[in-house]
């Protein structure tokens, strides 16, 4: 249990992997990736949809599909 913090302070441990540095955010890592996006739908995005419609702001957005679908949809799982 004590092997790992002992090992991050290792003079051979990679930091660099995990310091910042000024622009280092994982959407401005330069990608080669492709993929082809299928977009698809279901009752859950439908009713994902009409509760977005009813939300005051963006900042209530997640509060509102989280109501609405507890009161609306048959199945809601929570995380």
């Amino acid at each position: 249990m004590q092997e790992y913090p002992r090992s991050v302070l290792r003079a051979d441990f990679p930091h660099r992997l995990f310091t910042r540095g000024e622009n280092d955010r994982s959407s401005n890592y330069p990608t080669l990736l492709s993929a082809n996006v299928i977009r698809t739908g279901n009752y859950a995005t439908k009713l994902a949809a009409l509760a977005l419609q009813i939300a005051p702001s963006n900042k209530k957005r997640h509060d509102a599909v989280e109501r609405f679908m507890l009161l609306n949809d048959s199945a809601p799982i929570a995380v």
